[in-house]
């Protein structure tokens, strides 16, 4: 499949978790957040609510961010099958969780201009898929090529506001954490008497 052919549809969409495990697997890290172990994941990760187009209710995502300055960018790795994408198409008003700035609410806009594509360049090379995500879109590892061919990227930044947006994701598995350390204590303590 070309690169013109794969454009918009994202880095794996032939592996897109549409359901059973591979969905689990990607929502895992949701369910550590959820515990309040937040922390565990990569700092490059936050969790984007949005609502979903044809529930009206709260959707949520861990997806990788970059900021540039102050400004907080997102990609779709999936294309414009996202159901994020999506969900974002029919309502741009979003809330994000990072562990470093906490919750900030606002609107996304897709990224289409030359000068925010050249300022992005020197950040998403910090990420480990970056590469691969210029292969998928069928761009030279240049920062002339990333900007000549900008339309293939699916690339959204978050303008800040005070907007009517969904809830941050609740962290109300905070007592499953407890529980396990409490048993893990346990374990390590009747290990202990054992040895003696």
């Amino acid at each position: 499949m070309s690169a013109t052919t794969n454009a918009g549809r994202g880095l794996l969409a032939d592996w897109y978790p549409a359901g059973g495990w591979r969905r689990w697997l990607f929502r895992a890290p949701l369910v550590l957040w959820r515990m309040g172990l937040g922390w565990l994941l990569p700092r490059q990760m936050l969790v984007l609510a949005t609502t979903g187009r044809k529930s009206g209710l709260p959707r949520y995502v861990m997806i990788e961010h970059f900021k540039a300055g102050r400004t907080i960018y997102f990609v779709s790795g999936w294309g414009k099958q996202a159901q994020w994408v999506k969900n974002i198409q029919a309502d741009p008003l979003v809330t994000v969780e990072t562990m470093r700035d906490g919750v900030v609410t606002g609107t996304v806009r897709r990224v289409t201009s030359e000068d925010e594509f050249r300022r992005l360049w020197p950040v998403m090379q910090q990420s480990p898929m970056f590469d691969t995500q210029l292969r998928y879109w069928g761009m030279q590892p240049t920062r002339e090529d990333f900007v000549a061919k900008r339309d293939r990227a699916l690339i959204f930044m978050l303008e800040p506001g005070n907007v009517p947006a969904p809830p941050p994701l609740k962290r109300d598995l905070r007592w499953v954490t407890v529980i396990l350390g409490a048993l893990l204590l346990l374990r390590l303590l009747r290990g202990g008497k054992k040895k003696r």
